[in-house]
């Protein structure tokens, strides 16, 4: 789990963080929301959004400030750090399409997932959920990850974010969680079963990089009503994941061998 957050936080840094994540959770935001919200004085919260509109990540529209288009080109860079991340997104366009539902990659940072990848099967469209973030106990990628960690890093996660109830099939207990996971390292692959959103299910598994350490959680997912065998969906998914993986060692030992040369 990512949690090097330091020993200290500087508390303008933090109020401005804060504010883009009220206008992102918002749709964007009013001045006099952002006070409500905050508790701040409409002095500083116009020291805050001038600071951000100077560095271009925020813009205003007549009264209302959204995310300006600088975050889109961070989110750009961050996945391409990952040279594994393009390889993975065209497994997911192509399992989308064999599948015809829709599958999504997701990965962990400070103890939640977020969905980098989706597509919808049988569409020309892009799955609604990416860069969305879900609790990593209430999502089939979450819990497979989970899964393979160690006790202790999973109470600090659990201690850190608790066990929130989404709907009424979320686990909300520890002792429940850690049974989940066993059954989950038994069979190989995680379940959602309406736990994130009622309705919705799916299966996941995990993928690792080359030297076995884990890149993130592959999930097929299909309203409740259709969804096929939960045992079927892991065959497919452990087909595709261990070509992923062999296609990704590939690609890492041609790295290799290109910056031995």
């Amino acid at each position: 789990m990512q949690t090097d957050r330091g020993p200290q936080q500087l508390q303008t840094t933090a109020r401005s963080l804060e504010i883009v994540e009220i206008i992102k959770r918002s749709g964007g935001a009013t001045v006099g929301e952002l006070v409500e919200e905050l508790g701040l004085s409409k002095s500083t919260i116009h020291n805050h959004l001038a600071t951000l509109r100077a560095k271009e990540y925020v813009v205003r529209e007549a009264n209302t400030y959204h995310l300006g288009l600088r975050f889109f080109h961070l989110g750009e860079e961050a996945i391409a750090r990952n040279p594994s991340y393009e390889i993975i997104s065209g497994t997911v366009m192509e399992l989308a399409e064999e599948t015809s539902m829709e599958v999504d990659f997701s990965v962990e940072e400070y103890g939640r997932v977020i969905v980098i990848f989706d597509e919808m099967g049988s569409s020309t469209r892009r799955g609604f959920q990416i860069g969305q973030y879900y609790p990593i106990h209430a999502c089939a990628s979450g819990k497979a990850i989970l899964a393979e960690l160690p006790d202790e890093e999973i109470d600090d996660i659990t201690d850190a974010h608790g066990l929130m109830q989404l709907t009424a099939n979320t686990i909300t207990e520890r002792d429940e969680l850690f049974e989940t996971l066993r059954a989950i390292r038994d069979r190989g692959y995680a379940i959602n079963d309406e736990e994130s959103n009622s309705g919705i299910k799916a299966v996941a598994r995990t993928v690792h990089g080359p030297m076995g350490d884990i890149i993130g959680g592959l999930s097929i997912t299909d309203p409740a009503y259709r969804f096929p065998p939960h045992y079927e969906v892991g065959d497919v998914l452990k087909e595709a994941c261990e070509n992923l993986e062999k296609t990704i060692e590939d690609q890492w030992h041609n790295r290799m061998l290109s910056e031995e040369a």
